[in-house]
């Protein structure tokens, strides 16, 4: 990206706000025209190519994250290759509307590059504050530096690609979703639950975490149903007991406003309060109907498949 430090004359002659720019901490005035949109458009279709190769690691390591927006996944995490990082006043962009807000599970790791493609610096955006800490930990900091920008001057896309799935599935975060998501049974659901923190269960991670949850339990008992040749009322009941017992787990410690003797069902209400921002009283209703419909949603999900199972012999 064409830019250069700014000097005094340019101060003199009023350089526009939107050409100035902060590079490693000093003033620079940047050319944002013509050049600069072709290099963006450049990284764009670069960075099409590293997402494709960075969902197949996710596939391969068996990760609950998708690089594009899938509901069966836990978090969207993306890679996103751009020019030198220019920091603006963030005061102005908020005022502009510019600031990023995706999402609370949405996740972008952004490699920023310099003409030459080289490693110029790396840097984590999410939906959520704490997604950033708790996911990209061992891609943020000096010390991971050293090892990113190695891989990253290498120009394959399919070692960064790697090497950033590597450091994903490292994470604390990533742990305790893959840990919680491979339970079999409630016993070791609530186990894992209790030990779950509250900054991963926020707003819409909490719902998909909830729905895998589900899922993932349904699964199991649909299997054990077809191997015990159960009936379909049989399993009907027993989804819907176990649907009921996973939702009362305790769930106090998930949510910052959840009372005492909260359950799983009532920290994700509340989630899903704090998600409706519109509204200054955001009514539980809603959230409790939606839960209520994923359910029976999911049961119906899990007997036809039972039936189509059965049929199959």
């Amino acid at each position: 990206m064409p830019f250069r430090p700014i000097t005094f004359e340019d101060i003199n002659q009023g350089t526009s706000k939107e050409k100035r720019r902060y590079y490693q901490g000093k003033m620079v005035v940047a050319d944002l025209g013509s050049e600069h949109e072709a290099r963006l458009r450049e990284l764009r279709e670069r960075s099409k190519e590293l997402n494709r190769c960075l969902q197949e690691q996710f596939e391969a390591k068996g990760l609950p994250f998708s690089t594009k927006k899938d509901h069966d996944k836990i978090i969207r995490v993306s890679a996103q290759m751009r020019t030198q990082f220019l920091k603006t006043d963030l005061a102005d962009e908020e005022k502009a509307g510019k600031r990023f807000t995706g999402s609370s599970d949405e996740a972008d790791f952004f490699l920023h590059l310099n003409d030459d493609n080289t490693y110029d610096s790396g840097r984590a955006i999410c939906g959520s504050p704490y997604i950033s800490v708790i996911l990209f930990d061992h891609l943020l900091g000096k010390q991971a530096e050293i090892g990113l920008r190695a891989v990253v001057n290498t120009g394959d896309n399919e070692k960064i690609a790697e090497y950033l799935a590597d450091a994903i599935a490292k994470s604390y975060g990533a742990k305790k979703i893959t840990a919680i998501l491979m339970t079999k049974d409630v016993d070791a659901t609530k186990t894992l639950l209790a030990e779950f923190p509250a900054a991963l269960f926020r707003r819409q991670i909490a719902w998909n975490l909830t729905r895998s949850l589900l899922r993932n339990l349904f699964a199991q008992k649909t299997k054990a149903a077809v191997e015990q040749k159960q009936n379909q009322e049989q399993l009907t009941a027993e989804l819907t007991l176990l649907a009921d017992t996973l939702l009362s787990l305790p769930g106090n410690h998930l949510s910052i406003d959840a009372k005492h003797d909260a359950t799983l069902k009532d920290a994700l209400i509340l989630e899903m309060c704090g998600a409706e921002s519109d509204s200054k009283k955001p009514s539980p209703i809603l959230p409790e109907r939606r839960i209520n419909e994923m359910v029976k949603d999911l049961i119906k999900k899990s007997v036809d498949l039972f039936k189509k199972k059965k049929q199959n012999g």
